[in-house]
């Protein structure tokens, strides 16, 4: 199967995130400086099917928050290096 090429893959990236954010009631913004890949796979391994988690380059992810201000305004406080764990619990 090819890959999807660049502007593609953003505008699905960027409409994952903006879906994400309409169906979770509850979205944590961490920051993920200077966190290993081992580490990050640890709390990907123990939070996999209780929420979402979704990393991402702060540029989508800015985006992505601006344009989905007006329905979620606490969104506008974000961290340098996003990463987003949507859940319902």
């Amino acid at each position: 199967m090819p890959r999807e090429d660049r502007a593609t893959w953003k505008s699905n990236y960027f409409m994952k995130i903006i879906q994400l954010l309409d169906d979770y009631p509850r979205c944590f913004i961490v920051g993920a400086d200077n966190v290993g890949s081992k580490q990050m796979q640890t709390i990907r391994m123990s939070l996999r099917g209780k929420a979402v988690v979704l990393m991402g380059k702060n540029t989508m992810m800015r985006k992505a928050i601006r344009g989905h201000l007006e329905n979620n305004p606490a969104l506008e406080k974000s961290v340098s290096e996003p990463g987003f764990s949507h859940t319902q619990l």
